[in-house]
Parts: C-alpha cells; structure tokens; sequence
C-alpha cells in the first residue's frame, strides 16, 4: 500500500480547481438557481429575436448584443445566491467543517461566477448564431453576420463583472434579496436625481454598476477613471466588508 493511499489529501488541501468544480455544480443542484438559469436562457433568446422581430433585418452583433440584454441581472441574482445558499439551505456549517480555510471556499465561489460569465457570452454566440439562422428561412432576413470582437470582448468582461458583483453583495450583505434590490434600485434612483440635478448626474455616472461597459467606446482618462471608480465602489469594497464578514464571523 503506498503512502498516497494511507494519507490521501484531506479536502482542506483540495485545489481552488477542484473546488470550484464542486461550486459550479450547486449551480445545477439548487432549484432557485436551476430557475435562474434556464430564466436567463430564455430572456437570452427572447430579447435576441424580438431584437430581430422589431427592427427587421439585424446583424449578428447586434443579435448577440440583445440576447444578453437582460443577463448581468440574473448573473447578479445567482452570484449572490451562491454565497447566500449555504445559510438558506443550513450547509455553511458542514461545508467549512470540510474546508476550514473559509477564503479558499469564497474564491472559488468566485471563481465559479467568473465562469459562468464567460459561459453566458459564449452561450449568447450560439443563441445569435441560431437566430441568425433561422431568421431568414422565416422572411426576416437577410442577416449581416458581422460582429465587433472587440466590443464583444468587453461585453463579457461586463457580464463576469456583473457575476463578481453579486458574489461580493452577497457575501457583504448576505442576501439575495438585499442584493437585487440595490442593484436594481440604484440605476432608478440615479436617473430620477439626473434628470432634476444635470450637475449630480455626472457624479453618478462614475458610481454606477455597469461603467466597465464604456470600455467599448474610445478609452480616455476618464472612462477608465469611472471604470475604476465603478469597480471599486460596487465590485472591492463589498467583496472586502463580506469577505471580513464570512471569514471573521460566526457561522451558523
């Protein structure tokens, strides 16, 4: 008998890799986020037709682009659905009592999000690519199957930010509910002040949710000072408070 097999590796020691395996599959094992999920596939391919339904012929960018209209949401919801189940299915207990180091299970719930935002822009290709297909053999086409990789590069750094945020709101105020409400909320609230307050509106668009996504257009100082500013306020600071919170507090 080798002595990999009298002390095999004690899951405390198991790589962010395998870990991550392990959040990804809550994914699929959760029915609130089963839901989320397939809600997510539907908006994806009911924003990206309509997009061809309303406007007629469209290009497979514009497509694409449409399909993930409603998706940073749901990836908000879901990222802090992971980090908020573990105390609304009572699991925290038994899943830091087999990784006692209470980061590596917050990194790769982390990690898990930030894969399901690359998989959601991949999945986007292939709803475009599907739509595009089928539009012309239903009379709307024809269709442009030309894309701006560039601009879709961004776009998914936008939806793996939009997952990242939820992880970090979730992990900050420890719930989903919490978390939407503000993501949604503050979008509305800073376009009711803009509109009787033109000079506090050009603050708020440095504090909103969503400025990675001016990284599409032409990057200046400025853009890639609200960028900053935008990842900072809604992306570190609340993955810092959360993270003192899940690996300082009591878990119950």
């Amino acid at each position: 008998m080798t002595t990999t097999a009298l002390h095999p590796t004690p899951p405390a020691a198991a790589s962010i890799g395998r870990l991550t395996g392990v959040e990804l599959r809550k994914l699929i094992d959760t029915r609130p986020l089963i839901v989320a999920l397939v809600a997510a596939c539907l908006a994806a391919g009911a924003t990206g037709g309509g997009s061809i339904l309303s406007s007629g012929p469209a290009g497979f960018g514009d497509v694409t682009r449409m399909a993930l209209l409603f998706v940073p949401y749901f990836l908000v919801g879901i990222g802090a659905a992971l980090v908020t189940s573990e105390n609304t299915h009572r699991t925290a207990l038994t899943t830091f009592a087999i990784v006692p180091r209470r980061g590596r299970v917050l990194l790769a719930k982390a990690a898990a999000m930030g894969v399901l935002g690359v998989v959601a822009a991949v999945l986007a290709l292939a709803a475009g690519t599907l739509i595009c297909s089928v539009a012309p053999l239903l009379g709307l086409g024809p269709v442009s199957w030309e894309i701006d990789w560039s601009a879709f590069a961004v776009l998914t750094a936008g939806l793996v930010v939009s997952a990242l945020v939820g992880w970090a709101l979730g992990m900050a105020t420890g719930s989903t509910a919490i978390t939407l409400a503000v993501f949604l909320v503050f979008p509305m609230v800073a376009t009711a002040v803009g509109s009787f307050a033109p000079a506090a509106a050009q603050v708020l668009g440095w504090l909103r949710p969503d400025t990675v996504y001016d990284l599409a257009g032409r990057i200046d100082a400025a853009v890639i000072g609200r960028t900053a500013t935008g990842l900072l306020l809604w992306l570190v600071t609340p993955a810092v408070i959360g993270w003192m919170r899940l690996t300082r507090g009591e878990v119950r």
